[in-house]
């Protein structure tokens, strides 16, 4: 693994050489690790374009080096792209990178991990599917109980059929589908004799 030329922290941003976003940090064995989105919209864009994360570490926290990229979106098969905001955790000596990326064959976002035996990687996907999905149908399947957030607040916590009962617009609008699935099935299974 190669690392690239030290960039010296003079203030803030840390990173000034290229677009970044969504930072999180890890320390481990004295060093500080900073991953980040990396923004590669061309100028005039109105639109984030992020194909990957970054990786940088410093000892110091005033000299910084540029790992080579240690995770690509399309590193997950499953993944449409969309390098998003992201967590990197050590536990039993592995690195996992949890992702938000867009989904291939899902509506909507989904979060991936990625594991690697070395902080600044290489990562590659740790499942071979993602971890969460925007799939209702899924989710009132195999939860036992499910809880609806909007913009950062609690608005519904229940079984599934406590959601598909629940009054609240929102919560009602979001299991429309899963409902509709659920009639389709009950008719299904009714004329089957099933």
């Amino acid at each position: 693994m190669t690392i690239q030329d030290s960039i010296a922290a003079t203030g803030n941003p840390i990173i000034r050489n290229k677009y970044t976003a969504d930072p999180t940090a890890l320390v481990y064995n004295n060093t500080v690790y900073i991953y980040t989105g990396h923004d590669e919209a061309p100028v005039g864009t109105e639109t984030y374009v992020m194909n990957d994360w970054l990786c940088f570490s410093s000892t110091d926290m005033v000299t910084w080096r540029e790992h080579p990229v240690p995770l690509k979106a399309l590193d997950f098969s499953w993944a449409k792209g969309d390098a998003y905001a992201s967590k990197v955790i050590y536990c039993n000596n592995k690195f996992y990178w949890y992702v938000a990326v867009t989904h291939a064959s899902v509506t909507g976002k989904a979060i991936g991990v990625a594991i690697a035996a070395h902080p600044a990687g290489p990562f590659a996907d740790g499942r071979g599917s993602a971890l969460i999905t925007h799939d209702m149908l899924e989710a009132l399947l195999l939860a036992d109980r499910i809880v609806v957030m909007r913009e950062g607040k609690l608005v519904a916590d229940g079984t599934p059929a406590d959601l598909m009962r629940h009054q609240d617009a929102f919560v009602n609008e979001l299991m429309q589908t899963p409902r509709r699935h659920a009639e389709q099935l009950n008719a299904f299974l009714a004329g089957s004799g099933a």
